[in-house]
């Protein structure tokens, strides 16, 4: 089967670069270049050869924000970080959502020489996901 830059980058990205990205993180990361109806389309030839799987997860969506919530340069006043600590930690307690997410499987993890394919514990889908949204911010900054 002939696979286009598309579906490459889709697979590079999930065995070499990232365990996992929600449907969310997948069009984000790519609209830019392609349709929405064309990565719909990569899916579902990715998902139909075996090399993609899509579940459905119930966690906690990680957020990034725009821009860093605190810095700190030397020769500044030490932050109070109390406040952002509680911040942050209340994140984490928002009521979870079901997010769609993409994962390679064990016969891409194979074509593309990485080891993926096996399940993601529970306790490591929010960092995923985390992860997934960082790179996504990379891809979109700095092509």
């Amino acid at each position: 089967m002939q696979w286009t830059q598309l579906e490459i980058e889709i697979m590079t990205a999930l065995t070499c670069q990232v365990r996992v990205l929600s449907e969310h993180q997948l069009l984000r990361g790519w609209r830019d270049e392609h349709s929405t109806d064309a990565i719909a389309f990569s899916v579902t030839r990715l998902n139909a050869a075996r090399l993609l799987r899509s579940d459905n997860w119930s966690v906690v969506l990680p957020m990034i924000e725009d821009a860093p919530i605190l810095t700190w340069k030397p020769g500044q006043s030490d932050p109070d970080t109390w406040p952002l600590s509680k911040e942050i930690r209340a994140r984490w307690s928002r009521p979870s959502s079901s997010v769609r997410v993409y994962r390679a499987t064990e016969l891409a993890g194979r074509a593309f020489g990485a080891r993926t394919g096996h399940d993601t514990r529970l306790i490591e889908q929010r960092h995923d996901l985390l992860l997934a949204e960082v790179f996504v911010l990379y891809r979109l900054r700095l092509p």
